[in-house]
């Protein structure tokens, strides 16, 4: 089990407006409907208010919750910080011009008290886009190598299909 002790983990799933958060529990959940339109299969809408998706890790059920990345939402982030036990902290490699707020933004999550010893993973997407960055590019970025000393991250980059 990768949460001892919680019947059904919370996971809030963060990061700035079109990161990924949405695609990326549609696909964990694997049961909901693809959103098909003219953009493609995985095509969606911007999360406008806080959404729950059910996905599994192993053998275990966990709630995704997805909160919305535009800078009304991101001021509420703290307020779902209260018990949960891991953060997915989306990226889009793609866009550069975001790289900058996406750091503040994370160093925001890495000094909240809620989130001390709860892990977070910093997670890679649209590395397949043409203007992507690579991992080395995105972590300096995000001075990673700084925020490891203040928590334990995990870092994956997305290289295709989950």
């Amino acid at each position: 089990m990768f949460f001892p002790g919680r019947a059904k983990p919370k996971i809030l799933v963060l990061g700035l407006d079109n990161s990924g958060k949405t695609t990326l529990l549609v696909i964990l959940n694997r049961t909901s409907p693809l959103l098909a339109t003219s953009l493609g299969p995985l095509a969606t809408i911007p999360t406008l208010s806080p959404s729950t998706t059910e996905f599994l890790i192993g053998d275990t059920i966990c709630d995704g919750y997805d909160i919305g990345g535009y800078l009304p939402n991101r001021t509420c982030w703290a307020q779902y910080t209260y018990d949960v036990s891991g953060v997915i902290f989306c990226v889009d490699a793609s866009d550069p011009d975001k790289f900058d707020t996406a750091k503040f933004e994370l160093d925001k999550l890495l000094v909240n008290e809620n989130l001390d010893g709860i892990p977070i993973l910093v997670f890679g997407t649209k590395v397949d886009a043409p203007k992507s960055v690579n991992e080395e590019r995105l972590m300096q970025a995000l001075d990673i190598g700084y925020t490891l000393k203040k928590v334990k991250l995990l870092i994956l980059f997305n290289r295709g299909q989950l």
